[in-house]
């Protein structure tokens, strides 16, 4: 049986860049992912583009199967949650935008226990992971794996610009450096791009010459851990319809909030009582195994933009600018709210009509948790707004986008309100194909043609059946709507909490290592203690990077 020093399961944001680390020591390192490869020059233009097309294209994730499902706030019907199934992970798919969160998320994630993990600590790995064009800051690095750029106000779109005049008459100003000022204000987001394509965690850490030093092995599943006594000894994999053993020295296991838990539960780590009661042999009872999970949920405002209000189509992404607000509830933090500003919904023609303000939670403190059925699948349930304290907050920032669009730079260039979301019709739509790119020009044509027609398509094509009458934007209509259209982001963490081995909430120590079993880590976003306030591409692979370090000192 071939065998490896280190096998890294899961070729996502994380994995590659525990993969890149550990090669870099002369080890003999397998990294498995259960997608397709985007090897250098064979990266799929939809995942290279630097408009998020890849976002819609159900190949690349767990939701094109029924094998990823969801629960959250009580329902009892399951609802698909998409989940990147590619080289590269969730950073060859989503927004690309590069947020480091704050510093206080990291002073907290040491507090509850994850020694060494605090600003102090955590800062200098940031730092080293960036090539970042802002000149000259001392905040900044250049040269490192992950070219960070902004677009800033001299190429936003009208829409843009009338939000920040709308910010500014609440005394709101301009952050142009979201990684080193944290205040509230209409802000450039930094983005992981070139200014013609993506940087994903496979084009920053697997190029030609990484790749020589390892073994890569895609369209594979893991479905099982193995042990010696008390040790993990390697994987069960399953390539097509053929089932096979893998030995290594060691394993770090790096499939994210969801599938990581998933995965030592089928093997027999996790809560005991609830292994035995699916038929699972207990190795290990580690009772906080997929609890504690977090996500940042959304709620969209629509709108119609007029053409005057439209960006360059010449200008391919469409995410330059977010706003940063802090609610005023007595429990909340600076910074709990972000909202995202889409001056276009998609590439395709209508998506150019259509505007958007994406208001979430991005310091939420409900949980929920991961459980796995009989078959071994992840079965996710979130907490996204069944406390009153984040229930409230994103009533309140969704209060302040609907707010902010009365202003008359806004008002004058757009036309109805719409509570909006990601619907399987608006992920449908923005598949490829001629006749999702004729249907939506034509829906664009109804909506340019006249009042009637603009209204007509809303109502019939976009909105679900809602329409603006005059209860919407009251107090209840903004209740009901959050209530009913807010959905979760695809930023899950925490499953595998890390911190003091003696805590029985957590699973990991601070360096990573799972409690009681030798051999065995996990370097992903399932460690982090506390959801960070910013999208979780950064970092996740600074978690990934100082733990692969750690595990090379261990090693060595």
């Amino acid at each position: 049986m071939q065998s490896w020093d280190f096998i890294v399961v899961g070729g996502g944001t994380a994995g590659c860049a525990v993969a890149n680390q550990l090669s870099q020591e002369g080890h003999r390192i397998l990294l498995i992912e259960a997608g397709i490869d985007t090897a250098p020059g064979q990266v799929p233009e939809d995942i290279r583009d630097t408009f998020p097309a890849s976002y819609s294209n159900p190949d690349y994730t767990w939701g094109a199967t029924p094998s990823l499902t969801t629960l959250y706030n009580g329902n009892t019907k399951p609802t698909p949650f998409f989940q990147a199934k590619v080289m590269g992970g969730g950073s060859s798919l989503m927004g690309m935008v590069a947020l480091r969160g704050y510093p206080e998320d990291y002073d907290h994630w040491a507090r509850m226990g994850a020694t060494d993990w605090s600003w102090s600590d955590v800062r200098p790995e940031f730092m080293a992971l960036e090539d970042d064009a802002w000149p000259n800051h001392p905040d900044h690095n250049k040269g490192g794996p992950i070219h960070i750029m902004r677009r800033g106000p001299e190429v936003w779109p009208p829409f843009c610009h009338a939000l920040a005049q709308s910010m500014e008459s609440r005394g709101l100003s301009h952050v142009a450096d979201m990684n080193t000022d944290f205040r509230d204000g209409y802000c450039t987001y930094p983005l992981s791009s070139t200014p013609n394509e993506r940087v994903s965690s496979a084009s920053a850490f697997l190029n030609s010459d990484v790749r020589s030093r390892l073994q890569v092995m895609t369209r594979t599943e893991v479905l099982k851990l193995r042990w010696g006594k008390v040790r993990c000894i390697g994987v069960q994999i399953k390539r097509g319809l053929d089932t096979q053993n893998l030995s290594a020295g060691g394993v770090i296991v790096c499939a994210g909030g969801i599938h990581t838990p998933a995965l030592l539960m089928r093997s027999g780590v996790g809560n005991a009582p609830m292994l035995e009661s699916m038929g699972v042999n207990v190795v290990n009872h580690l009772p906080a195994v997929g609890r504690n999970l977090q996500n940042h949920c959304i709620a969209y405002l629509g709108t119609y933009l007029q053409p005057r209000a439209r960006q360059n189509p010449n200008l391919r992404p469409h995410f330059h600018m977010g706003l940063r607000l802090s609610s005023p509830l007595s429990y909340a933090n600076t910074g709990d709210i972000a909202v995202t500003v889409l001056p276009k919904s998609s590439l395709k023609g209508l998506g150019h009509a259509i505007g958007a303000l994406g208001v979430a939670l991005y310091q939420p403190k409900g949980v929920g948790e991961v459980r796995i059925d009989r078959l071994g699948n992840p079965l996710p349930r979130f907490s996204y707004i069944e406390l009153a304290e984040d229930f409230d907050r994103l009533c309140w920032g969704y209060s302040q986008a609907w707010d902010l669009m009365q202003h008359p730079a806004i008002s004058k260039i757009r036309g109805e309100l719409f509570a909006a979301g990601y619907s399987e019709k608006v992920r449908q739509l923005n598949r490829p194909g001629f006749l999702n790119t004729a249907l939506s020009s034509a829906l664009l044509t109804g909506l340019d043609f006249s009042n009637w027609s603009r209204k007509w398509t809303l109502k019939h094509l976009i909105t679900a059946g809602e329409s603006a009458n005059k209860n919407t934007g009251s107090e209840q209509w903004i209740k009901n709507t959050v209530e009913r259209m807010h959905f979760g982001m695809y930023h899950p963490t925490g499953t595998c909490r890390m911190g003091q081995t003696q805590d029985s909430e957590t699973v990991v120590s601070p360096k990573g290592q799972v409690k009681g079993i030798q051999g065995l880590w996990i370097a992903d976003a399932s460690v982090m203690p506390q959801i960070p306030r910013a999208n979780t591409f950064l970092p996740t692979l600074m978690v990934a990077r100082k733990i692969a370090k750690t595990i090379t000192l261990m090693a060595s």
